[in-house]
C-alpha cells in the first residue's frame, strides 16, 4: 500500500459495526477471501499481483452472540478475478447463513442491501472481482463456501433489480450533501411481520442519514417483506445534521387496489404518497426517530354506487360545501377528514351508527376521508369543486 492508502480488515466479535483493524505491519497476510476497507487519499491505482485464485474457498465465516447486534456479521470477500452471484445455488455452500448482502456504496455513503430479488441503494446479487461484502451468520458453526460455479458474466459491480410484486421503496435525501437512502416495503408470499431469513435485509447505519424500519420482533431493516401491504410502520429517521432534508418514493405504481400514506406525527400531517411525492421536512439530530410512519389501506372509490354491500357511501362526489357520510356496516367507527395540504380538519371518534355531515374547507382539491372500524379501514378520495 502506497502511504496514501489504508486498508483495514473487520473484527465480528466487537459490538461496534465501525470496529476496523488495520494490519500489524508490512509483513501481515490474509487468506484469499477477507474482505478489507480500503482508503485512498488521492486518485491513486492500487495493484495487487500474485496468481489468480481457483478452485473452492471456505470463506471462514465465524459467529460470536457478543458481536455487534447479537453476532454474526462476517466481512468476507470475493476471491476470484471475475464477479460472482449470490443467488447462484450451485456456486456456494451455506449453513446458518442469512439471505441478504450487504456492500458498501461509496456514493451514497451508505450500504446497499440485496435479499431474494429485493435491493435498495443499487445493491444487487452480483459481486463484483475483488468486491468485500458483509453477511450475517445467524447460529453457532456457520459455514460460507464458494466455488468456481458462482462465478458470472455480469460485468457491472451492482445490479438493479424491478418488482413485480407490490412494492414500495422510500428515499430519504439530502441534497445539500447530494445523498439519499432507501427503505423498502413489499409483499412477498411466505414472510411474515417478523425478520425472515430469506426475504429481509437489515439494516446497516451509514454516515451522514439512514432510513429504516422495524420487523415485529424489533429488529432493523432495510427491506421489510410481508404477507400484504396493510396497516402502518414506524420510519426510523437519523441525520448527522441539522437542516432541510426530504422524503420521496419509488414503485408505487405497484400497488394495485392499495393507497400508501405519510404520517408526518410532529406536525399532524397526512399525505398520500405517489412516484411524484417529496415531502420536505426540517429536523436535528436529536429529535425523536419515530416522528413519520407510512400506512397502507386498501382503495375504496368513495361514491354512493358501492360494490361492496353495506360499506360506508359517502356523497355527492364530486362536492361543492359538504358531504354525507353514511355509515352502514361500519359500527364504533373513527372518522378522520384531511384537507389537500394533508392537515386533518375534522375528526370523530366512536360513531356508533347512521349518518355524518361533513363540510369541507375552502381550498378547492382532493379531500381523504379514512373510516376505521373494527378490523377495516375505508379509505375515499372527495373531489371538493
Amino acid at each position: 500500500m502506497e502511504k496514501n492508502q489504508s486498508l483495514y480488515s473487520y473484527d465480528g466479535t466487537k459490538t461496534s459495526l465501525n470496529h476496523w483493524v488495520a494490519p500489524s505491519g508490512l509483513s501481515s497476510s490474509y487468506a484469499p477471501g477477507t474482505g478489507f476497507r480500503v482508503y485512498s487519499f488521492q486518485s491513486d491505482r492500487i495493484i495487487f499481483a500474485g496468481t489468480p485464485f481457483r478452485g473452492s474457498k471456505d470463506l471462514n465465516v465465524t459467529f460470536d452472540a457478543a458481536g455487534y447486534d447479537n453476532g454474526g456479521w462476517n466481512l468476507v470477500a470475493n476471491p476470484y478475478l471475475s464477479p460472482i452471484d449470490w443467488t447462484n445455488a450451485g456456486g456456494w455452500t451455506k449453513s446458518n447463513i442469512t439471505s441478504g448482502i450487504y456492500i458498501w456504496n461509496p456514493a451514497k455513503s451508505a450500504y446497499a442491501s440485496y435479499v431474494n430479488g429485493a435491493s435498495t441503494n443499487d445493491g444487487g446479487p452480483t459481486i463484483a472481482t475483488g468486491q468485500a461484502f458483509f453477511i450475517k451468520a445467524n447460529g453457532a458453526n456457520p459455514k460460507l463456501i464458494v466455488n468456481e460455479n458462482a462465478k458470472s458474466k455480469q460485468s457491472t459491480g451492482f445490479l438493479r433489480t424491478g418488482f413485480a410484486q407490490p412494492s414500495l421503496k422510500v428515499l430519504l435525501n439530502d441534497k445539500v450533501e447530494e445523498l439519499s437512502d432507501e427503505l423498502l416495503f413489499r409483499a412477498t408470499d411466505g414472510s411474515t411481520g417478523n425478520f425472515d431469513d430469506d426475504f429481509d435485509a437489515y439494516k446497516l447505519p451509514g454516515t451522514f442519514i439512514n432510513i429504516s424500519t422495524k420487523s415485529s420482533d424489533g429488529e432493523d431493516l432495510s427491506i421489510n417483506s410481508l404477507p400484504d401491504l396493510s396497516g402502518s410502520y414506524p420510519l426510523q429517521i437519523s441525520t448527522a445534521r441539522t437542516g432541510t432534508f426530504s422524503l420521496s418514493f419509488k414503485n408505487a405504481e405497484t400497488l394495485e387496489g392499495k393507497n400508501a400514506y405519510l404520517l408526518d406525527k410532529l406536525l399532524g400531517k397526512e399525505v398520500e404518497v405517489s412516484n411524484e411525492t417529496e415531502y420536505q421536512f426540517t429536523t436535528n439530530t436529536t429529535e425523536t426517530p419515530d416522528r413519520f410512519r407510512v400506512s397502507f389501506t386498501s382503495v375504496v372509490t368513495g361514491n354512493h354506487s358501492s360494490n361492496t354491500e353495506s360499506a360506508p357511501l359517502v356523497y355527492p362526489n364530486p362536492a361543492k360545501d359538504q358531504v354525507t357520510l353514511t355509515l352502514g356496516r361500519a359500527k364504533n367507527a373513527d372518522v378522520v377528514l384531511i384537507n389537500p395540504m394533508g392537515s386533518e380538519i375534522a375528526q370523530w371518534s366512536n360513531v356508533q351508527e347512521g349518518s355524518l355531515q361533513m363540510p369541507l374547507s375552502a381550498e378547492n382539491g382532493i379531500y381523504i376521508l379514512k373510516v376505521k372500524s373494527n378490523e377495516e379501514i375505508f379509505v375515499y378520495k372527495i373531489v371538493k369543486l
